[in-house]
């Protein structure tokens, strides 16, 4: 009889890692993000039907223990994630909480005048708000581009769309939006 896998691992090549180990980092990482306790994600699969203790959850996040196809779906929905932010290999970036200070707290961002038109417009009342938490993780997710406006010196930050992205782009925009108005309130 072959060996289990996690036995006949010695000839994988460096960085190499089985399914069941992302989904054991990601499940922990995905855990921390949205602020839940070992003891809470056992307490929400016991209400989904799956008998889990924190010492499960501690087991799952240390590949110690595999999950079935059934708790897989269970676990996604206790973190409120997609199954494949469980499996992505790359792992999953930390939520970001507070604004992120681009270095120049004067410089107003910008968007273009419209899609057509690519002429910046400023986004009144921007400077000095930072780049927000959700446009720094679309940044991060290349959903958005950030860029300096430069004309002899930087003049404002440039906020663009990326292709197949308008979406967030726009909700971005908005979100500086809102914020810039609750500042001048």
């Amino acid at each position: 009889m072959p060996a289990p896998p996690r036995e006949a691992a010695s000839g994988r090549k460096e960085g190499q890692k089985f399914l069941s180990q992302v989904l054991a980092k990601n499940a922990r990482d995905l855990r921390n993000i949205h602020e839940l306790s070992q003891d809470q994600v056992a307490e929400r699969m016991g209400a989904l039907g799956h008998a889990w203790s924190r010492q499960t959850t501690s087991d799952v996040e240390r590949g110690v223990r595999k999950v079935t196809v059934d708790e897989l779906l269970a676990f996604a929905l206790v973190l409120e994630e997609p199954i494949g932010e469980l499996l992505n290999p790359r792992g999953r970036l930390r939520k970001f909480r507070a604004a992120v200070d681009p270095g120049d707290e004067g410089l107003p961002y910008t968007e273009p005048r419209t899609l057509d038109d690519p002429t910046p417009v400023e986004i009144p009342g921007s400077a000095g708000i930072g780049i927000l938490p959700s446009a720094l993780q679309a940044l991060v997710e290349s959903r958005v581009v950030f860029a300096l406006a430069w004309d002899d010196g930087a003049v404002a930050i440039r906020i663009e769309p990326m292709d197949g992205h308008l979406n967030v782009f726009r909700d971005v925009v908005a979100e500086y939006r809102d914020r810039a108005a609750k500042e001048e309130s």
